[in-house]
């Protein structure tokens, strides 16, 4: 690229991550006001933290979900309860996994529900697990009144010790903002305008006199929230054949 003759460079970083100090201050910006005190930075930082909770709840940290291993050496004989990672959201699938290289052999556990576990006549009956239920009994996130996932409730109960290994996807909860302002934050680069909309509006509804900024900013975080939502998806083709076996045109 040349401007009047002279030769320009074109820049090959792709680094762009404001920390958590620079998205405060440009979110107050838009709210149309500083971040002038210690109480301002604070109200920022608890208003990211909810929002972070806000996107939490709606499932949308796709970035978020990885597969966590329960070794073989950990599951006993006539145990039935294991625990699940305490910052896990939703565990999205099981698989129960025997052997290991090239002879190991993965398995889904199928989901019950609380009721249908209830229902089980003999919880105690031993056997190759082939189902369990995901219990959230006990375990509130005290930030937002959610109840987490504590433990994988197995039936049948592992019949054996060492032999199984338990393999879940989960969807974990992203970091928080922590108590600095130079650390940068767990979303993608494409969530970062809908973070900065979003963090405006929040300090704007805190801010007597940025009131009018509400309607303008709740119009921006909607739209860029939803255009970043709908780029955060898995793209696969999808086939859908009808089961026509029982039907008959006369």
């Amino acid at each position: 690229m040349s401007n009047g003759g002279v030769s320009m460079a074109i820049s090959t970083t792709r680094s762009f991550n404001p920390d958590v100090a620079d998205l405060l201050e440009d979110a107050f910006q838009l709210a149309g006001t500083e971040m002038v005190s210690g109480n301002d930075l604070a109200t920022g930082r608890r208003v990211l933290n909810y929002l972070l909770l806000e996107w939490a709840n709606k499932g949308i940290n796709l970035w978020t979900i990885d597969n966590i291993t329960i070794p073989s050496a950990t599951i006993v004989a006539g145990t039935y309860e294991y625990d699940v990672d305490i910052d896990t959201i939703a565990v999205i699938k099981v698989m129960l996994r025997t052997g290991s290289g090239t002879y190991q052999s993965d398995v889904p556990l199928y989901e019950v529900s609380a009721v249908t576990y209830a229902q089980i006549n003999n919880k105690l009956t031993r056997g190759k697990p082939s189902q369990f239920w995901l219990s959230r009994i006990g375990v509130r996130d005290v930030t937002d009144g959610v109840n987490r996932p504590s433990k994988l409730v197995l039936w049948p109960v592992p019949d054996v010790s060492n032999t199984y290994s338990i393999v879940y996807t989960r969807m974990r909860r992203m970091a928080d903002a922590g108590r600095g302002g130079l650390s940068t934050l767990e979303i993608p680069d494409r969530f970062i305008p809908a973070m900065r909309y979003g963090l405006a509006l929040g300090i704007s509804l805190q801010k007597p006199g940025s009131a009018d900024r509400v309607p303008l900013l709740q119009m921006l975080y909607d739209r860029t929230l939803n255009e970043a939502m709908d780029e955060d998806r898995e793209r696969q083709d999808f086939t859908s054949i009808p089961d026509l076996s029982g039907y008959s045109p006369y």
